[in-house]
């Protein structure tokens, strides 16, 4: 029987050379395989996380039961196991040097919204939009914390609405769910049931808008949820700054996913 020792093989070819050639290897019988040297985007995004699975796996296990129940709880409120909504927030702050565990929360996980205003910067208003037939009953969500100062001379707000078009044979309509939020408040579960209509076009949009104020505010869980599911975007605010569209916004004046510490 000949044999071979270090052999390479090229890529395409190792489920080929399996079939032709049994290999021995002294000590311990191994397969052969390529090494993989190709990742997606998205893959590349999490492997850092993966190399730290052990450390956040050991510090899951340190938990209390009751703390764990708290992520069990937190993360059902995004349809998340409480293991991996704990899995994200851990590596996040270990590749960040943040020592410790957050607390888990049933009004925002992992990253948040986040919109500061400077001061004198003026009005601001973001929005998405899309074509999504909506299901009814349909309720608009948001989760809150604002930290503002306001000119109250000059109809100071802070407003989240969700809008959508309807046409029950007396012409095209729109149909205006707001909800107006407190300029200082903690982290606070708001919702507002939107209004049924027949002869819904499915065209959306979802706006933030400010008014002579200055400060930030933090949001999550921003959705609109009907009968078939959710139809609004980036529901758990990963991807703020792609999802919501520059409508008006002053120098100075940012809207992105943010870490809550």
């Amino acid at each position: 029987m000949a044999l071979t020792e270090y052999t390479t093989i090229g890529g395409g070819l190792v489920d080929a050379d399996r079939d032709a050639l049994r290999r021995y290897f002294l000590l311990k019988q191994r397969t052969a395989s390529k090494k993989r040297t190709i990742y997606r985007r998205g893959e590349k995004a999490i492997l850092p996380s993966y190399s730290l699975l052990t450390q956040v796996a050991d510090a899951w296990n340190a938990l209390s039961d009751a703390v764990k129940d708290d992520w069990h709880d937190a993360g059902a409120e995004i349809g998340l196991g409480g293991y991996n909504l704990y899995v994200q927030d851990k590596s996040y702050r270990i590749i960040h040097s943040l020592a410790g565990n957050a607390t888990p929360s049933l009004n925002h996980q992992y990253l948040v919204g986040f919109l500061t205003i400077p001061e004198g910067a003026g009005d601001t208003k973001f929005k998405q939009s899309n074509i999504d037939v909506l299901t009814f009953p349909a309720t608009f969500y948001i989760s809150a914390k604002t930290a503002l100062s306001g000119d109250p001379v000059n109809g100071e707000y802070l407003k989240v609405r969700f809008v959508y078009e309807y046409d029950e044979g007396g012409g095209l309509t729109e149909e205006s769910t707001e909800i107006s939020l407190p300029l200082i408040a903690d982290w606070t579960k708001y919702s507002q049931a939107l209004a049924v209509h027949t002869g819904l076009t499915g065209v959306w949009r979802m706006e933030i808008e400010s008014h002579a104020v200055k400060g930030d505010f933090y949001f999550d869980n921003i959705y609109v949820l009907g009968a078939g599911g959710i139809i609004t975007k980036d529901p758990t605010c990963l991807k703020v700054s792609n999802r919501w569209q520059l409508l008006l916004s002053p120098a100075g004046a940012s809207l992105l996913s943010e870490y809550p510490i």
